[in-house]
C-alpha cells in the first residue's frame, strides 16, 4: 500500500499500564493509558501524523486541515472501544470504576451517534485513495461485536471508496510494548484475549494481530483475494 497513514488515538484514560516502566524525559515512569496508545500510533504511523480528539467532532476539525490533495492509504484507531449499543470507537472519556471507561455519546463513533458517524465517514472518504487499496484498522476491544463496522464499512463505500477494507475485533485488544533495561520502548507485542484471558491471535514483531472481523468486496477476478504479495 502507498500513500499517506494518520491514526487516531483515546484521550482521557489516565490510569497507570502495569509492568515496565519508561523513559520520558529522562525519567523512568510508569506510562498513562493514553500515552501508550499515543505511542503506539506513532509507532505505525510516525509522529507528525497521530490526532487524538475530544469529540467525534474534533476528529472532523483535525481531518479538515489536512493538507489538500491528501490521499489516505490507512487510518488507525487505537485504544478504547466497546460492543454495547452494537459497538464503537472512544475518541475520548474517562475511566469509570463499573464501566471500566466511558464518554459522552459525542465523544464516540458509533451508531449511538450516527449523524456524527457519518460525517466522519464521509470527511474520510474524500482523502481515500479511491484508486488503491486502502484500509481502515481498529486496534481496540470489542469495536466489532455489534453492526457498527459493518455500517461505517457502507458509508465509506458509499462515497465512492469500494478497494476498502474494514478490519476489528470482538475480543480484548491487549496493546504490549517491549523496553530495554533503559527504559526505552524496543517494540510493540500486541494480542487479543478472551473473556478467560487466554491468547486467541498474536502478532508479528510491531505488526497487528489478524482481525476478527473484516468488511471487504471479494474480487473473484483476484485469485489472492486481495492480498498484497
Amino acid at each position: 500500500m502507498a500513500g499517506k497513514t494518520i491514526a487516531f488515538y483515546t484521550m482521557g484514560d489516565t490510569r497507570a499500564v502495569s509492568g515496565s516502566k519508561v523513559l520520558i524525559g529522562g525519567k523512568k515512569r510508569s506510562l498513562k493509558m493514553s500515552e501508550m496508545w499515543r505511542l503506539r500510533a506513532i509507532s505505525l504511523v510516525g509522529a507528525g501524523q497521530t490526532y487524538g480528539a475530544a469529540t467525534a467532532d474534533a476528529a472532523l476539525v483535525q481531518l479538515a486541515k489536512l493538507p489538500a490533495g491528501t490521499k489516505l492509504s490507512r487510518v488507525y484507531f487505537v485504544g478504547h472501544g466497546f460492543g454495547n449499543n452494537e459497538g464503537g470507537y472512544f475518541f475520548a472519556g474517562k475511566p469509570d470504576r463499573e464501566a471500566d471507561f466511558t464518554g459522552g455519546v459525542d465523544q464516540t463513533l458509533s451508531l449511538s451517534a450516527e449523524d456524527r458517524m457519518k460525517k466522519v465517514a464521509k470527511a474520510l472518504a474524500s482523502l481515500l485513495d479511491k484508486d488503491a487499496k486502502v484500509e481502515v484498522s481498529f486496534l481496540s476491544c470489542y469495536t466489532g461485536l455489534g453492526r457498527f463496522t459493518g455500517r461505517f464499512y457502507g458509508e465509506l463505500r458509499s462515497h465512492g471508496v469500494k478497494k476498502l477494507t474494514v478490519g476489528a475485533y470482538r475480543d480484548y485488544y491487549l496493546t504490549v510494548f517491549n523496553t530495554d533495561a533503559q527504559g526505552n520502548i524496543t517494540g510493540w507485542a500486541d494480542r487479543i484475549t478472551d473473556k478467560g484471558n487466554a491468547t486467541v491471535a498474536t502478532a508479528g514483531a510491531n505488526g497487528i494481530p489478524p482481525y476478527q472481523v473484516t468488511h471487504q468486496e471479494i474480487d473473484l477476478s483476484d485469485p489472492f483475494g486481495g492480498l498484497d504479495l
